[in-house]
């Protein structure tokens, strides 16, 4: 693949994982609530870190934030790809496994006040597509870099 190709490839992954990120971000601040409500689904009523759903919420969002401001710095893009990806997956894992325990969940939250949210199944495979276009943005780096050595 030509370099100039590679190039535009990362690029493009950085902008839409960057929106996809800084939309979920924004809308968890703006109403953290359906995520507060995930976390007690996930943790159980009885859970001690219920208790701590928003501070959980706030993490997360700043996790997504601070993955922002690295994808568009676009320096050291494999280590930006990989924390992407290990975030995007720890989500894929959680509503994966609301998905197979049959739980109802109204909405997993994860676009707060923006409403994007879907199904738990429709969320699966969003973060499925989202994992694959970070794998994407993780292949095209590599092989950049072996262009270059």
């Amino acid at each position: 693949m030509s370099t100039s190709l590679t190039r535009i490839g990362r690029i493009a992954v950085r902008f839409l994982l960057g929106l996809v990120l800084l939309l979920s971000g924004i809308g968890k601040l703006l109403d953290p609530t359906g995520a507060e409500s995930l976390v007690g689904v996930v943790m159980g009523a009885d859970s001690v870190f219920v208790d701590y759903a928003t501070l959980i919420v706030y993490l997360v969002t700043l996790s997504e934030l601070v993955l922002v401001g690295w994808l568009a710095w676009g320096r050291h893009l494999m280590a930006a790809f990989t924390a992407t990806f290990v975030l995007v997956a720890i989500f894929t894992f959680v509503v994966g496994s609301i998905v197979m325990s049959d739980q109802v969940v109204a909405t997993c939250g994860c676009f707060g006040a923006l409403g994007l949210d879907l199904s738990a199944e429709g969320t699966l495979v969003r973060n499925l597509v989202l994992l694959a276009i970070i794998l994407t943005g993780i292949l095209l780096t590599d092989a950049s870099q072996k262009a270059e050595a």
